[in-house]
């Protein structure tokens, strides 16, 4: 992701689960109403009907794996 870029313009929801890993960069990923800064080699995994996006609020460019699966319950 670029920077300045962000994955959606607001926070929005859908039914999966997202697991995130960083492999370049720094990412803030918002769930929830909760910002969350990712550096290389950092993960988090969360529930996608929660609010959420990405977002590079840094000057590098941000590099990153996503994996989405159908929601678990």
């Amino acid at each position: 992701m670029l920077p300045g870029g962000a994955s959606h313009k607001a926070p929005w929801t859908h039914a999966s689960e997202e697991c995130i890993v960083v492999a370049k960069g720094t990412l803030t990923v918002e769930v929830n109403g909760v910002s969350h800064e990712l550096r290389p080699g950092d993960s988090c995994r969360f529930d996608s009907r929660l609010p959420h996006r990405y977002v590079n609020v840094h000057e590098e460019t941000a590099e990153y794996i996503v994996a989405v699966t159908p929601p678990n319950n």
